[in-house]
């Protein structure tokens, strides 16, 4: 199964630094990872997911203060969708939330 798989990938040290460089998956998936994972590999995902939150939220909250100052020409392209990788790591992408 897809879960099982990517909880052994992720127990692998080397395998980490390429999920950490990723934009991770979402809350749905991350409670599955969860369950099948020993204690180090589960707090390696919530410390992860921990830091892509606030990375999004700083983004968001740089997209506002640049739209608000009319300064929309300095807004990047992770400012611009922050908000939409946020609601995908909330809630999924519908492409690619598995159905039980």
């Amino acid at each position: 199964d897809y879960v099982g798989r990517l909880g052994a990938f992720v127990s692998d040290d080397l395998a980490r630094g390429i999920y950490e460089r990723s934009q991770g998956v979402c809350v749905h998936h991350l409670a599955c990872l969860l369950s099948v994972v020993s204690d180090g590999t589960r707090e390696f995902l919530l410390a992860t997911a921990s830091r892509r939150f606030q990375e999004m939220a700083e983004q968001m909250r740089q997209y506002a203060v640049k739209r608000e100052a009319l300064r929309r020409d300095l807004i990047s392209r992770d400012e611009e969708d922050a908000h939409l990788r946020a609601l995908t790591h909330l809630v999924g992408a519908k492409d690619y939330v598995l159905t039980s």
